[in-house]
């Protein structure tokens, strides 16, 4: 369940999340909620987001850099893009922002296997290690879009 706390420590860190705390802490200082409601609220707060984002955001992210690195550690992923372009389209409207460096950091699903899920226990998740199976992904959107 390492992945799981990951995944949910990242969406922890967001400011919608620590607008909910605040609001929270609020309302229990305040005597207006009991702090046994407040965590059941905080415990039920990342499958309500994941849900909601999976229903809702119907937008498309194009990243286009140099990739200066990439790392997986413990089933988490970071890349770090350097003078890159992103361009963001949602339905009509296409927003571009060129930046000098971009981090992106992920986390796997909790419908992806995990290492300790594998037989063998090593964590390729298939017959080729991750990062290649990430990378020839990545080859196969670039050459779909260049058609």
């Amino acid at each position: 369940m390492a992945s799981s706390d990951a995944e949910s420590s990242a969406y922890f860190h967001t400011s919608l999340c620590k607008t909910l705390c605040d609001t929270i802490d609020d309302l229990i200082c305040a005597g207006r909620i009991e702090p046994q409601l407040g965590a059941r609220i905080l415990k039920n707060f990342v499958p309500s987001v994941k849900k909601a984002s999976a229903e809702n955001v119907k937008a498309v992210v194009n990243v286009k850099g140099r990739l200066q690195y990439y790392r997986n550690c413990e089933n988490k992923w970071w890349w770090v893009v350097r003078d890159c372009t992103i361009k963001l389209r949602t339905g009509v409207k296409v927003e571009t922002v060129h930046v000098e460096k971009l981090r992106i950091v992920g986390y796997p699903t909790a419908d992806e296997p995990n290492a300790a899920d594998e037989p063998n226990g090593k964590k390729t998740g298939g017959l080729e290690p991750a990062g290649r199976k990430i990378k020839r992904q990545i080859k196969q959107e670039i050459k779909q879009e260049m058609k």
